[in-house]
């Protein structure tokens, strides 16, 4: 698959068959986020990959917890259309989503400091390089005819994982990334459509 097709193509995937990704085929996915943009050239970027249910149950037992009160508040709103028929479908299937998947990655970043008093550029370039490394790794799925489902921690959730996994001091989780082959049926919100030619500007806005 082509770059252009493989960023076409990409979509969220919250419903899982349970076909395992062979352990190659996540290597290939990871090796192409290493090769992401790096800001200090260390690429100081480490996964954690699981592949055990039993372990993917216990790392994700913290996750969705507040999913009533979510679906509350996206039923009390006033989001229309794709957006809302997304919250409605995502919500329910945040913990699902990932015990669904065939392999859970955990990317984590070093970070040093403060980012609310940051003193320079070099705060943010291991933030940015790791979520550089995730988007390479979600069209690399995609190439590779798999899905990935995003979910960012919340609350005491980072403290909760890194425990779990021994995750060294200074070393900051991003996200939960499961990775698995797309259900049949696996529900796919149409995306608001975007015109170019009216979010790119030349010269000045």
């Amino acid at each position: 698959m082509d770059l252009y097709t493989a960023i076409k193509k990409r979509r969220t995937v919250r419903d899982f068959t349970d076909q395992e990704v062979p352990a190659d085929k996540i290597e290939r996915i990871l090796d192409a986020g290493l090769r992401g943009p790096s800001g200090n050239h260390l690429r100081d970027i480490h996964f954690v990959v699981i592949r055990s249910k039993e372990r993917i149950s216990e790392v994700v037992k913290m996750v969705g917890v507040h999913a009533t009160m979510q679906m509350e508040r996206v039923m009390a709103s006033d989001m229309q259309g794709s957006q809302r028929s997304m919250y409605l479908d995502a919500v329910p299937k945040q913990r699902q989503m990932l015990l669904q998947a065939s392999a859970l990655v955990l990317p984590y970043f070093r970070h040093h400091g403060d980012f609310n008093q940051a003193n320079g550029v070099t705060t943010y370039n291991n933030f940015a390089s790791a979520w550089c490394a995730i988007n390479n790794i979600l069209l690399a799925a995609t190439a590779e005819g798999l899905g990935c489902a995003l979910r960012i921690p919340i609350g005491s959730e980072p403290e909760y994982v890194g425990q779990l996994v021994d995750a060294p001091e200074g070393y900051i989780m991003c996200c939960y990334l499961g990775i698995g082959y797309p259900a049949q049926d696996a529900v796919v919100i149409d995306q608001v459509p975007v015109n170019t030619a009216n979010r790119v500007h030349f010269e000045r806005w």
